[in-house]
């Protein structure tokens, strides 16, 4: 399925991305009559060589009128470096689309928001391509401070909304948000970590990592276990676990209010409150 992959991208036409242009543009009765695709980035399977997240965009015909679409297709394969075939380790490579495919994500509290999700399409047993929402930031790329308030207020919200009355997701394939999982993930780089002074000297490392920061990472690091220990006690909700200004766009709804859309669901799961 690598080997081909390139080509099959290429071979999506009309007949895959009308069901989709039209649940994008609301128009059940448009006909799809220009199209293109952009390679965008995509985490392990990027890593991998193949597979990844690709924006595909053209022009659609609703009668006389011309209108355009855009849709993200984020191909996920059991190839990808990291990934795992369990669905109780931290980077199962199907969560994503199952979480998707649940419901999970329809209608979130606050004002944390997923893209819509057009299509979940298994290719084969070892790949997955989801059809999504291309949700167009209305924000700069370098966020204001207030910005990151209002998603820190969106996630609380989400968060928060799984101990006053919402019920706690308990999908077999959900991560279980134990921080402790995540420390094998540094074995490959320990020794970065164990000399972390001695490779903060480089010139680049120098310009992103000041001396203020490196004494902080030290510190927290020595203090790992009565951190773990602590958070494995708070209560838990479901959270989305990879949220980084990536994985956050801003926008705002039809009615003007802030919205956050969390994009990379594939680490989803219970963990500890906030």
């Amino acid at each position: 399925m690598i080997e081909d992959f390139a080509a099959r991208l290429a071979a999506v036409d009309r007949r895959v991305l009308t069901p989709l242009v039209q649940q994008a543009l609301a128009k059940p009765n448009v006909a799809v009559s220009a199209w293109g695709y952009e390679f965008l980035h995509g985490g392990f399977g990027h890593w991998a060589g193949v597979y990844g997240v690709y924006r595909f965009r053209g022009t659609a015909q609703a009668g006389a009128e011309t209108l355009a679409w855009s849709l993200i297709l984020k191909a996920l394969g059991s190839v990808s470096i990291g990934g795992s075939a369990d669905p109780t380790a931290w980077f199962y490579w199907k969560r994503e689309a199952l979480v998707y495919q649940s419901g999970l994500l329809d209608e979130l509290p606050g004002g944390l928001m997923a893209p819509h999700c057009f299509g979940v399409v298994e290719q084969s047993a070892t790949e997955i391509w989801l059809w999504l929402e291309d949700i167009h930031e209305e924000t700069s790329r370098i966020w204001p401070l207030a910005q990151y308030g209002v998603a820190a207020q969106h996630l609380g919200q989400f968060n928060g909304a799984y101990l006053v009355g919402r019920a706690l997701p308990s999908q077999p394939w959900l991560t279980q948000g134990a921080g402790r999982d995540w420390l094998p993930l540094r074995d490959p780089y320990r020794s970065y970590f164990n000399d972390l002074h001695a490779w903060c000297q480089h010139p680049l490392a120098q310009r992103i990592m000041p001396e203020a920061s490196i004494q902080g990472m030290d510190a927290l690091w020595r203090q790992r276990e009565p951190l773990l220990q602590a958070l494995a006690q708070l209560p838990r909700g479901f959270c989305h676990h990879d949220a980084f200004r990536r994985n956050l766009l801003a926008r705002r709804d039809q009615d003007g209010q802030p919205q956050t859309v969390a994009i990379d669901w594939a680490c989803a799961g219970s963990g500890a409150v906030g």
